[in-house]
């Protein structure tokens, strides 16, 4: 026993090692773990030897041998130990990646599990901003060939969200809200020829509010007129455009606007009787708002084409920044607390569609859903206002649904006590285009604890792919520094790979409520290039394009207006894909041929006073070569030792210090 130590693998101790002096001890805690393990004995012996003078094996001498024996019993419920938690893959098109996902039985008796799949479909791509044609408008939009009025009833999947038609009617519907294209017919609803600016679901009912200002209160179900009565006129020859519930005190709010004036009002929808609380600040044309489940206020701006937070006491508000849309007409918002998300049914300008967006409040991003009843009824339509119920939303894997690019060998089994099971979670990308694919499986056994989370009846594992788009390197940064007032700003992108250039792209999104002041330099191999110059200047004067923000690619064989010629009145001023350089010009032509490693400086310069604005982020793009490129991980120094770490050798001073010691060591064999 003990000459050939090996390692116990169901055994641990906290300590291996150490040195006593005369009358003292050490305790070292030995840990018996039955984890994997089936029932059976297992067995093995500790080995503890010293400078002890009288030669072993027993107590009381060099070498202490100590028998160790841990026996698994039978029976006892089975417990499910999932690992990992989470899985992904990042690959190409047209690759298949296969990972292990682990399925163990921790306890006794038998466990019988099953995998299902959900798929979680990613929003839709955001199409590109495009501004329209029509002056801004909080009413109804034009439509010269409506549909004919649809008879439809709703088939609800997802949250019930409540609206009215402007078009093909009108019409009052409830729709699911997953379900975007479908607009289902349940009642005509023209009131009275009125535009019903404004409306939400409140304490069971239906209330919306029109251009006469006429409060209808309304059967969320049949779209049935309960009863109808006067509601307080707005200021200001103002209308009616938005209504929402305080989630966190259950206080109604609505918003009213003339495209150049707009006010905030507290309202109590059953009686109509609102009160002002002030104008909203900065916003001629506030046509919809709706609070987040913080209780926290928003509303967008369709003169201004604008996000903001409201202050929901006074009117205040804060500028969030442009929408990804050219909003005009009446549109509405609405806070769906099923799944604590805020929608936008906008009317988009430059498409001249209803879309559906959602709004992310913490992060100030938008996802594209798709448009609204696109489908049924089709043609053109307008949604005024939305409201949501606030039931309950399916929750994850609550309805599996299969994952087309996902597949399982196998998908279900039966583990005894202390065995595990493989399971081969094959990622595949065979005909999926960039982007982040999402999805779980919803692991289910027989475990007795009530789920979910590991070790329960139900296991979920979030899975995702991303597949990379391998003929584009794209790489950016978010600096979201300030642009000085007659001041410059710089930011570095460091490209750590060679690369030949053979074309290279740059996007730039700024905010900066005078874009004619700005230039914007890009400097890389000692080859400094101004690729946007003031633009407007001298053409509309000496401050040229007077237009809020930029978002826009500078690119050389852009098919939009040269950036210079660009000025739109509404924001962004500069966009699309389009040459820049003054006069108009290929003039990232000037990097062809260089290589991209390296670092690449972007200087931004304001150059006349009383304007300010934000670099929020900008991009390089270059074409990748058949044989893909791939970013290295940033570089970092060789790795030095550790304090405390053992020492390779021990100095002759410290091995004498340990002279007088009982030293002892503890070996472990099976």
């Amino acid at each position: 026993p003990c000459e050939v130590p090996a390692d116990i693998p169901w055994l641990s101790l906290d300590t291996t090692a150490g040195s006593n002096g005369g009358g003292t001890n050490t305790d070292v805690t030995v840990t018996f773990d039955s984890t994997g393990y089936g029932a059976g004995t297992y067995t093995g012996n500790l080995c503890v030897d010293s400078n002890d003078p009288d030669p072993g094996p027993g107590n009381g001498t060099d070498l202490v041998i100590v028998p160790v024996t841990m026996t698994v019993e039978t029976g006892g419920d089975p417990n499910i130990f999932v690992n990992p938690l989470s899985m992904d893959s990042t690959q190409a098109t047209n690759t298949m990646v296969d990972q292990t996902l682990t399925i163990s039985n921790t306890g006794g008796g038998t466990l019988d599990w099953m995998i299902d799949e959900e798929n979680t479909p990613a929003p839709l791509e955001m199409p590109a901003f495009v501004a329209g044609s029509h002056a801004a408008s909080a009413g109804l939009a034009p439509n010269p060939a409506p549909a004919s009025m649809p008879l439809a009833k709703p088939s609800i999947l997802g949250s019930n969200a409540y609206s009215w038609n402007s078009q093909n009617g009108p019409y009052y519907t409830v729709f699911d809200i997953d379900v975007p294209g479908t607009l289902p017919n349940i009642a005509a609803f023209p009131a009275g020829g009125n535009f019903v600016g404004a409306g939400e679901y409140y304490n069971g009912m239906v209330y919306m509010m029109d251009g006469s200002n006429t409060m209808y209160e309304v059967n969320p179900a049949t779209g049935v007129i309960n009863n109808q009565y006067a509601v307080t006129a707005p200021p200001n020859g103002e209308t009616y455009s938005g209504m929402a519930v305080d989630p966190t005190t259950g206080a109604v709010y609505a918003s009213s606007t003339s495209v150049s004036t707009s006010s905030l009002f507290s309202i109590v929808p059953a009686t109509g009787v609102a009160t002002l609380i002030g104008a909203i600040s900065n916003s001629p044309g506030n046509i919809a708002i709706s609070f987040d489940g913080n209780g926290d206020l928003y509303g967008y701006d369709i003169v201004t084409d604008t996000m903001m937070a409201i202050d929901k006491s006074n009117g205040n508000t804060t500028d969030l920044g442009p929408l990804p849309f050219d909003a005009n007409f009446g549109q509405g918002m609405g806070y769906d607390p099923a799944t604590d998300t805020v929608y936008l049914a906008a009317f988009n300008n430059g498409t001249f569609l209803a879309e559906l967006y959602t709004y992310d409040t913490g992060a100030n991003t938008y996802a594209y859903m798709g448009v609204l009843g696109g489908t049924v009824p089709g043609g053109l339509n307008q949604l005024s206002w939305l409201g949501f119920d606030g039931g309950s939303a399916p929750g994850p894997c609550d309805v599996p649904s299969d994952i087309p690019w996902l597949s399982l060998s196998p998908a279900n089994g039966s583990n005894g006590g202390g065995t595990a099971t493989d399971v081969t979670v094959t990622f595949d990308s065979t005909g999926y285009g960039p982007g982040t694919y999402t999805g779980n499986l919803c692991v289910g056994s027989n475990d007795p604890d009530a789920g979910p989370g590991n070790e329960t009846n139900l296991v979920i594992v979030p899975v995702s792919m991303t597949v990379e788009d391998t003929t584009i390197l794209r790489v950016c940064s978010t600096p979201n520094v300030p642009i000085p007032d007659q001041g410059s700003v710089s930011d570095t992108i460091n490209i750590p790979n060679n690369l030949n250039i053979t074309d290279v792209n740059v996007y730039i999104n700024a905010l900066h409520t005078w874009v004619g002041d700005l230039s914007f330099v890009l400097d890389h191999a000692a080859t400094p290039t101004t690729i946007i110059d003031r633009p407007g200047v001298p053409a509309l004067g000496t401050f040229g394009c007077s237009g809020d923000n930029y978002n826009v690619t500078v690119d050389d064989e852009g098919p939009d207006t040269p950036i210079e010629d660009q000025c739109s009145a509404v924001p962004p001023a500069i966009s699309g894909v389009a040459p820049g350089g003054d006069p108009p010009g290929p003039v990232l032509q000037a990097y062809d041929g260089q290589d991209a490693n390296g670092p690449w400086v972007l200087t931004v310069t304001d150059n006349a006073g009383g304007d300010t604005g934000t670099l929020v982020e900008w991009c390089l793009e270059f074409p990748l070569p058949p044989t893909a490129v791939t970013l290295s991980d940033v570089s970092a120094s060789p790795a030095a030792p550790l304090a405390g770490l053992p020492l390779a050798t021990l100095p002759a001073a410290a091995a004498a210090a340990l002279g007088a010691a009982f030293v002892w060591r503890r070996k472990r064999d099976q």
